[in-house]
């Protein structure tokens, strides 16, 4: 692939904000349509709510089979997804079909159909998403952690929702959170691959200008109780049997307004990895062990608070507290600067071939792009975040293991499930 070319970035009179990049992939473009809301502006009575307008709008198109069928017609694929502090709507496809695309894009802003059918239709769905990602241990820990650790706020509550909350959704509550949220002042408009920008900048304007701007949506407050003292531990059944699983979790710095705490934090994940992946491979009270930051499809763009998770498995005759110790007595370590500049060289690294990695793909770059914009208010660090991670210091790392383990911790077991 060869390097892109400039990023273009435009802001409508209605507020839309506009971002192309001109990329190496021939014949190829991707089309982002990304709104700054997520599951943490759902109303605190209505968990679920962003991700049933996700679905609500996910069809809505002028042609039969709605946005999907506009941009299969057109020889793409899309998909979607609710995030915690945004929605995003990708579509891949020909180039020569960008201006469908945006045309199918534009169509989510307008008002869906929240009838009882449709919403009969959809709720089925995101019910059967929910029960995929909730039953047993699909979606350890991260349903579980946050709220321990950080306490109740709209960044710890599930980006799919909660079952009982979703069943109770209205039509009307649904059109309310629409006519918020899905507005240009809240909307990114993302466009890369094989483009000419002028052109598609023209698309997006014909397409995108007739909205009116809208107002800027609320984050709702969190419930006014504190966060108890004896809520960092959680144990439930329903895991393999003969294996515990188990989630340490730590507060670490988000993007906004640490980036610099955010970057050192992803060096001190790998770090633990790395640490752990050789215990692993020599000791028989340790199965497996993963080390992640932030929370998923959000790993380098978070504004909210965050967490580093060390998700460990084990035979259910070993102590997890002494695991759990001992992932204390590595992030000690790491704090005290009891590591070496090789090992966070190594670590920068594998940081960079990731993001490397997805810098090659059309669609994370495209999705990243306005997933950055959208919540951190800037395209850019997106595309410079290699460049950061090899700037940042040994004393940077040395104090965001620190602040972690300063910060207290949260631990959640899944223990064996009971044999009838």
């Amino acid at each position: 692939m060869t390097a892109p070319g400039p990023l273009t970035s435009v802001v409508l009179g209605n507020g839309l904000r506009v971002r192309l990049l001109p990329t190496g992939h021939r014949g190829v473009a991707c089309v982002v349509l990304t709104i700054a809301s997520g599951a943490g502006s759902d109303p605190w009575e209505a968990s679920g709510l962003a991700h049933m307008v996700e679905h609500l709008t996910f069809r809505r198109a002028p042609a039969p089979g709605g946005g999907v069928g506009a941009i299969e017609r057109a020889g793409g694929m899309c998909s979607a997804t609710t995030h915690h502090e945004h929605t995003e709507f990708v579509s891949v496809l020909p180039a020569e079909s960008v201006d469908e695309a945006l045309a199918a894009e534009a169509h989510r802003l307008r008002p869906p159909e929240t009838g009882a059918e449709a919403l009969r239709g959809e709720r089925g769905v995101v019910l059967a998403e929910i029960a995929a990602l909730s039953s047993g241990i699909a979606a350890f820990p991260w349903d579980r952690l946050p709220p321990l650790l950080h306490g109740p706020g709209p960044h710890t509550r599930l980006p799919h929702g909660e079952r009982d909350a979703v069943a109770r959704l209205t039509g009307d509550t649904a059109a309310e959170f629409h006519s918020a949220h899905y507005v240009p002042s809240n909307t990114v408009v993302t466009v890369a691959g094989d483009i000419c920008p002028q052109r598609t900048l023209e698309s997006v304007g014909r397409h995108f200008e007739s909205f009116p701007p809208g107002g800027g949506p609320a984050v709702p407050d969190p419930p006014a109780r504190p966060l108890d003292p004896g809520a960092h531990r959680a144990e439930e059944r329903g895991g393999p049997p003969g294996i515990v699983l188990a989630a340490i979790g730590y507060p670490a710095a988000a993007l906004r307004p640490d980036r610099p705490g955010s970057l050192g934090g992803l060096v001190v994940a790998e770090l633990l990895a790395a640490r752990f992946r050789g215990h692993v491979s020599r000791r028989a009270d340790l199965l497996s062990a993963r080390v992640d930051h932030g929370r998923p499809g959000q790993r380098f763009t978070s504004a909210a608070a965050s967490t580093l998770a060390v998700r460990i498995a084990h035979p259910d005759t070993t102590d997890t507290g002494r695991l759990v110790a001992e992932v204390d007595g590595e992030l000690e370590q790491i704090s005290s600067g009891r590591f070496s500049e090789q090992e966070m060289r190594r670590a920068v690294a594998a940081l960079t071939l990731e993001q490397l990695r997805l810098l090659d793909d059309l669609a994370s770059v495209a999705a990243g792009i306005g997933r950055s914009e959208a919540v951190l208010g800037d395209p850019a660090p997106h595309l410079e975040l290699s460049k950061e991670l090899e700037e940042l210091r040994f004393d940077q790392v040395c104090a965001a293991a620190g602040r972690s383990r300063e910060g207290g911790r949260a631990v959640v077991r899944v223990l064996p499930r009971e044999e009838p």
